[in-house]
């Protein structure tokens, strides 16, 4: 008896394999990509601005009311914190904004709100106690200008500080303009970061 074959069984059709898309390949919608671009850059200016008027800025040193502890062309990184938190120290050396001059000014804070000042014989007393000024040059004496004359005293008010420049002979200050509301005071140098010889915290009076 002859033999029948048996028919083969059907094949299944090839199937074509799908690609698999990685995250590395997929390409995000190219507004997604500009609307990131832009937070990004908002962002970084939001704290660059809140770091410039709220924690620190720099500045440079003009002219040489304040030889010589500083020089000009030094440039110094002055903090705004304290102002939020504590007060200023006689001794603090302070970038400070006054209306007789354009560009900020550094000077050091000699006089406390509600204290005496006089110029005497080439001192500064304060509440009738001759000021050790360590931070002079030697030699320097300390004469009176048009507002704060030789021999006589001023009262400072709660909220005013009196600022000398440490190169006495040639700085533009409180002698002659006045004192400063605690309003115009920029902030407090903290640290001198040019030139690098000299670069460090600035010492403490």
């Amino acid at each position: 008896m002859a033999e029948t074959k048996q028919p083969a069984p059907p094949t299944k059709a090839a199937t074509t394999a799908k690609p698999v898309v990685t995250k590395e390949d997929a390409v995000e919608p190219k507004g997604n990509i500009v609307a990131e671009i832009i937070v990004n850059i908002v962002s970084a200016l939001a704290i660059f601005l809140f770091f410039y008027y709220f924690v620190a800025q720099t500045h440079e040193v003009h002219g040489a009311s304040m030889e010589p502890n500083f020089y000009t062309g030094d440039r110094v990184i002055t903090e705004k914190v304290t102002k939020y938190l504590t007060e200023y120290d006689r001794g603090d050396v302070v970038v400070l904004k006054n209306t007789n001059h354009a560009e900020p000014l550094i000077k050091r804070i000699i006089g406390m709100p509600g204290e005496t000042v006089e110029i005497y014989q080439g001192d500064v007393l304060v509440n009738g106690v001759m000021l050790n000024e360590q931070y002079l040059g030697e030699g320097v004496v300390t004469n009176g200008q048009s507002f704060l004359k030789e021999g006589q005293s001023y009262q400072l008010d709660e909220d005013e500080y009196l600022v000398l420049g440490d190169n006495r002979g040639v700085s533009s200050d409180s002698r002659s303009w006045g004192p400063i509301d605690e309003g115009n005071i920029v902030g407090k140098v903290l640290f001198r970061y040019w030139p690098v010889e000299r670069m460090g915290l600035l010492p403490q009076y």
